[in-house]
């Protein structure tokens, strides 16, 4: 068609045999309706033949400039596609915030050049050093889940408050919620694997803050100001609000976003303030060890929640809206390096499950849903168990 209407009209334009040149512009205008090939037909038409006054150096220098422009077509449709399907892939990502205990983790292991049974001469090798705690594992795995995660923590200006944050952002976390300024807090967890006097593996756990204090150093959120701004400046509500911390601040958040049609899931060290039992009130989830909360009649008093009790090597159960227990027993595993945060990744995988069972809330959750979540969990808790570091099983 294009040959056609280019001898129809050579004529006007004088084009003679290089009619198969224009031939091929038009038609590339057609099937590509780019602005681009219109222009470049259009320079064809008119500029080059001003510019060079020759038809001849003006074709070649035309199909030159085909070359590029279906090039860049071809580019840009790849790069429209690819930036599709990634903006496709963010739209389905899940989103978390998470607050409450953040640590920097210190991990050392004593080795003993002269054998176990001369424990007494060791060489102590650091092997981690990185963010830890419960919320900061949580937002760490998840993120290598490949959720959206934001962790919310006030830390200092010390070197391993910014460590923490820089290692936030190694595991994938969005910080933009994470702050290091003077009135900020840091806490320091020292572990140390070794033998005791019997030959035996023992770890000591110390907490400190940077400084050489022995005391833990966190600054919450406060509820008179920081929070009800955090709140307010939020510009969208993530599936899941983490929290394991009950500060007034924390409770705060997890009720407005709960609201607002968030998940939140509390998981408490002990049971037994006031404060506690508020941020149960709270939530949709609530996990706690067996080991730290005994007594467990006030569940019944809840018909709208998901109980989740571990139970070490006895493995663990839940409750949900208070149809009675469950249990589900241990997965076993007999290459135990370090117990550091299996619980965290019974938690993340759990609610990665929970992600993928498209049951990201208490109105969707049945028991069966819950038991195949939780056996998930089970086994990534036991299969992490044989790395170093609450997250040794993850490769950054």
């Amino acid at each position: 068609m294009g040959s056609y209407f280019i001898r129809k009209y050579d004529h006007l334009w004088n084009i003679g045999h290089y009619y198969y040149i224009w031939s091929g512009c038009i038609c590339g205008a057609i099937l590509y309706l780019s602005v681009w090939v219109i222009f470049n037909v259009l320079f064809l038409l008119g500029l080059s033949p001003i510019v060079f006054m020759n038809y001849y150096y003006s074709g070649l220098l035309s199909i030159i400039f085909d070359i590029i422009i279906c090039l860049y077509l071809r580019k840009n449709k790849r790069y429209k596609t690819i930036y599709k399907e990634e903006h496709k892939n963010k739209q389905t990502m899940k989103k978390i915030i998470g607050t409450g205990i953040f640590n920097w983790d210190s991990i050392s292991v004593r080795e003993y050049p002269q054998g176990p049974q001369r424990n007494r001469i060791f060489d102590e090798k650091l092997v981690v050093e990185e963010v830890g705690g419960t919320c900061g594992n949580v937002m760490c795995i998840l993120s290598h889940f490949g959720w959206e995660a934001f962790p919310v923590t006030n830390l200092d200006r010390s070197e391993e408050g910014l460590g923490m944050r820089e290692s936030l952002d190694e595991y994938g976390c969005d910080c933009r919620f994470v702050t290091n300024t003077d009135e900020g807090g840091t806490t320091i967890l020292t572990i140390k694997h070794g033998l005791d006097e019997n030959g035996n593996k023992r770890t000591r756990v110390m907490h400190g803050s940077p400084g050489g204090s022995r005391f833990p150093r966190r600054r919450h959120l406060r509820l008179r100001d920081q929070a009800p701004a955090f709140i307010e400046a939020l510009d969208f509500v993530p599936d899941v609000f983490f929290f394991d911390d009950p500060a007034a601040g924390y409770r705060y958040m997890a009720r407005e976003l709960r609201e607002k049609g968030a998940l939140v899931y509390f998981e408490p060290s002990a049971i037994k303030e006031k404060a506690d039992f508020e941020s149960i009130a709270a939530s949709d989830i609530i996990k706690f060890s067996g080991e730290n909360v005994k007594d467990v009649t006030f569940v019944k008093d809840y018909r709208d929640k998901l109980f989740i009790q571990t139970l070490g090597s006895d493995g663990l159960r839940f409750n949900l809206r208070g149809e009675g227990w469950v249990n589900l027993p241990p997965v076993e595993n007999e290459n135990v390096v370090d117990w550091d945060g299996a619980g965290d990744w019974t938690t993340s995988t759990f609610l990665n499950a929970l992600a993928e069972a498209d049951a990201l809330s208490i109105k969707r959750l049945t028991a069966e849903v819950v038991k195949d979540a939780l056996e998930k969990a089970q086994v990534m808790a036991s299969k992490s168990v044989s790395f170093m570091g609450s997250k040794g099983m993850i490769s950054k």
